[in-house]
Parts: structure tokens; C-alpha cells; sequence
């Protein structure tokens, strides 16, 4: 579905996908059943999520989470700083 909507798949990792959206890089990152989504503008993402639910959320809408500190597969991300992330476990 990704690659419909003009998403390519990173050479080395197949599992992160990118493309130039409002001249800014958008970025998905995939494993199994959790994504995450990244780009400059906070609209791009949401738009993302709308059209992912619009496929993938008929039985249960999809559940986001937006902020500077975010939980992803069992790390904590925190972009506070500037600049700088720091992911803790």
C-alpha cells in the first residue's frame, strides 16, 4: 500500500519506507503491527493516518500517538532536546 502511494522502500532495510511530501522528508518505519510515522508537519501525519485508517481501520480505527516523547516497541523516545533524541529501554 505504500509503494501506491509513492512510499519507497529503503535499499538496506526494507522495513522503512520514505518520500519527499511539502518538500520535507515523510518516514515510515514498520514492524509487524506498529508503525512509525515522521515528518516536519504535524497535517502530513495525520493525513497518513486518516488514509491508513480509511484501509486498515474498518473493524477498529487505528491508535495514535503524537509528542515529543513517544513509547515505540518497547523504547522510550524522547525528542525534548533540540536536535538530539534520546531513547531509552
Amino acid at each position: 500500500m505504500l509503494i501506491k502511494w509513492g512510499l519507497k522502500l529503503n535499499t538496506y532495510d526494507k522495513c522503512v519506507a520514505n518520500k519527499k511530501i511539502n518538500g520535507k522528508q515523510c518516514t515510515i518505519i514498520l514492524h509487524v503491527d506498529d508503525l512509525k510515522i515522521s515528518h516536519m508537519e504535524k497535517k502530513v501525519i495525520v493525513d497518513i493516518i486518516a488514509q491508513l485508517n480509511g484501509k486498515f481501520g474498518k473493524e477498529s480505527p487505528l491508535r495514535a500517538t503524537c509528542g515529543k516523547i513517544l513509547e515505540y516497541l518497547g523504547m522510550t523516545l524522547d525528542y525534548t532536546s533540540y536536535n538530539m533524541v534520546k531513547i531509552s529501554m
